[in-house]
């Protein structure tokens, strides 16, 4: 059984039931599924938890430093190099990386249909307005 999605703002009730059922439908494409799993294999593997672990704590180094006004040693750059390409080689990290690619996709082509029945492309009017990065 599919639940409705909640709306944070409820512009009117039709527009919010439309966008529930549009949600609904978006989660219960493969596309959709394929990422979850993706995901959810992502987050519990025990090498990539490791790896992960690796790579967050020489990102943190990164940011220490870069917050020092300094640069990371050699050893905690090649650190760092080799715990991104780690992760980069994962299957794990690929398989989620072309589930994200294939929703992105699906959600673009929405994105189509919006825009062109109400004349205007919704993603980017809907956008919130304070520039790049939210």
């Amino acid at each position: 059984m599919t639940h409705a999605v909640p709306l944070v703002a409820d512009p009117a009730p039709a527009v919010a039931s439309a966008a529930g059922l549009l949600a609904n439908a978006i989660k219960a494409r493969p596309e959709w599924r394929a990422l979850a799993d993706a995901r959810a294999a992502f987050r519990t593997d025990p090498g990539m938890s490791a790896i992960m672990a690796r790579y967050r704590a020489a990102f943190g180094r990164l940011s220490a430093a870069r917050a020092r006004g300094e640069h990371l040693s050699g050893d905690d750059a090649l650190e760092l190099a080799e715990a991104q390409q780690a992760l980069q080689a994962h299957a794990l990290f690929r398989r989620q990386n072309e589930a994200t690619a294939t929703l992105v996709a699906l959600l673009r082509e929405v994105n189509r249909m919006l825009s062109t029945a109400l004349e205007l492309d919704f993603a980017a009017n809907a956008a919130p307005p304070s520039g790049c990065c939210g």
